[in-house]
C-alpha cells in the first residue's frame, strides 16, 4: 500500500505521540510505501525507513516547542497529483491534520485518524477555563473525527471519551506497541556516570515531560518520603518541560538537589541506556491515553509502580503482579510499593524478569501493525 501520514508533532520534540508516529511509520515501511508529512523544525538528518516531507511552520504562540503550518501546500498537492495513495493516516487534528483531511476529501482517499491525546487535560497551556476549553475540545474532536472514515484510539478509555463527545464513526482500540529490541541490553553505568549517581545506588526512574499534566510533584513528594526509609536511593527525571524551574525550587527547599537528577530531553537512540540505569520505574500521570513509557520500562525489564488512572488503567494489569504494581492516586500506596521493590529486588529478580517478559508480549509493535494493516486494507475499499 501507499500510505500518506500527517502529524503536527515530530522530532526534535520528544513525547509519546512523536515516538508512536515514528515507530508505526518505520514498521509499516517494511511492507508498504510510507510518506510522513511533518512541520519543518530545523531537524538534523534523521534516519528513517519512510520518506519525510517537511512543510514550513512557525512556533505555536502558547507552546513554542510545537509548530503550526498552513493547511495548504503546493508540495503536497503536487505529490498527490503524481502519486496515487491508498490511504491517508492523520495523527493530529491541527494544521497538518486538517490538511490531510481536506486532501483526502478532494482526492477521494480514505482517511483514518489516530486520536492520541486527551486534550481536556492540556487546556491550562492556552489559558482557557475547563468549561469553555472542554466545550471547544469536544466540538472540534466531534467535527474532525466524524469527517474521517475510521478512528483508532490507544485504549478503551479514549474510545469511551470520543463516544461521549458524539463521535459516530467506527472507533478501533489499537494500543501503540513497543519495538522491544530498542529497550534491551543498555549500558547500566553510562547515565549514572553522566549524572553523578553512585554506581551501587538504587535509582527510581521517571521518563516524561516535567509538566502539570504529568503529576510530577506527586512523584517528588513520594520520593521525599521514600528517602526517609531508604537512604541510598536517587530519582532520575528523564525529560524537560515548563515546570523545571518550579521543580528545582522544590528540590532546593527540601535539600533534594543532590538526590534528584534531571537529564533534560534525551536523544531517542540513547533510550536503552536511560532505562538500563534505573532499578524501578515510577509514573504518576493521570492524563495518559495509554502510557507508552510504562511499556518501554517493562520492555527494558524494570519493575513498574504507576498510578492506574485514565489510559494507564488499561495498560497496567487490573491487579498487582510481581514486577508491575498499579496503585491508586495515593502517596501512601505508591511509597509502600516503591519501598517493597527496593527491599526485595534481589530476592525476586528472576520472577520479576519473567513476569515482565510475558506481559509485554501483547504490546509489541508487530501486534500493533498487524491490527493497523488490517484496518487500513479494509478502509481502502471505501471509495
Amino acid at each position: 500500500m501507499k500510505i500518506l501520514i500527517f502529524t503536527d508533532s515530530f522530532f526534535p520534540q520528544i513525547n509519546g505521540l512523536v515516538i508512536a508516529v515514528d515507530t508505526i511509520a518505520n514498521e509499516l515501511s517494511k511492507k508498504n510505501d510510507v510518506y510522513v508529512v511533518i512541520p519543518k523544525n530545523h531537524i538534523k538528518k534523521y534516519s528513517t525507513k519512510y520518506k519525510l516531507i517537511s512543510i514550513p511552520a512557525a512556533p505555536f504562540i502558547f507552546l513554542p516547542e510545537y509548530r503550526v503550518s498552513s493547511i495548504f501546500s503546493f508540495k503536497i498537492l503536487k505529490l498527490l497529483l503524481s502519486t496515487k495513495f491508498d490511504v491517508i493516516h492523520t495523527h493530529t487534528f491541527f494544521s497538518l491534520g486538517i490538511m490531510g483531511l481536506i486532501l483526502g476529501k478532494i482526492f477521494k482517499i480514505p482517511v483514518i485518524h489516530t486520536y492520541h491525546t486527551y486534550f481536556e487535560e492540556y487546556l491550562h497551556y492556552i489559558k482557557l477555563s475547563p468549561k469553555t476549553g472542554g466545550w471547544i475540545v469536544k466540538l472540534i474532536s466531534k467535527w474532525y473525527c466524524n469527517l474521517c472514515d475510521k478512528i483508532i484510539v490507544p485504549s478503551q478509555m479514549m474510545r469511551d471519551v470520543l463516544i461521549s463527545y458524539g463521535v459516530k464513526r467506527e472507533i478501533k482500540v489499537i494500543p501503540t506497541g513497543i519495538e522491544i529490541k530498542r529497550f534491551v541490553k543498555g549500558n547500566r553505568n553510562k547515565w549514572r556516570e553522566k549524572m553523578n549517581i553512585p554506581l551501587n545506588a538504587r535509582v527510581l526512574l521517571y521518563v516524561g515531560r516535567i509538566a502539570k499534566e504529568k503529576n510530577i510533584f506527586f512523584l517528588l513528594e513520594c520520593f521525599r518520603f521514600v528517602r526517609k526509609k531508604v537512604k541510598d536511593v536517587y530519582l532520575l527525571i528523564v525529560g524537560d518541560g515548563p515546570l523545571r524551574k518550579d521543580v528545582m525550587k522544590y528540590l532546593n527547599r527540601f535539600n533534594l538537589k543532590n538526590y534528584v537528577k534531571i537529564t533534560g530531553y534525551v536523544n531517542p537512540i540513547e533510550i536503552r541506556d536511560v532505562y538500563a540505569c534505573g532499578d524501578i520505574f515510577v509514573f504518576a500521570s493521570v492524563t495518559e491515553t495509554q502510557g507508552l513509557v510504562i511499556l518501554e520500562a517493562i520492555s527494558a525489564g524494570l519493575p513498574v509502580v504507576a498510578v492506574a488512572e485514565r489510559g494507564t488503567k488499561f495498560t497496567l494489569p487490573s491487579k498487582k503482579i510481581l514486577g508491575i504494581s498499579p496503585v491508586r492516586l495515593s502517596k501512601r500506596e505508591m511509597i509502600n510499593e516503591i519501598i517493597y521493590y527496593l527491599k526485595n529486588l534481589e530476592r525476586h529478580r528472576s520472577k520479576i524478569k519473567q513476569n515482565l517478559k510475558n506481559y509485554i508480549k501483547k504490546y509489541t509493535i508487530q501486534q500493533t501493525i498487524k491490527s493497523i494493516t488490517t484496518l487500513l486494507k479494509s478502509t481502502t475499499s471505501i471509495y
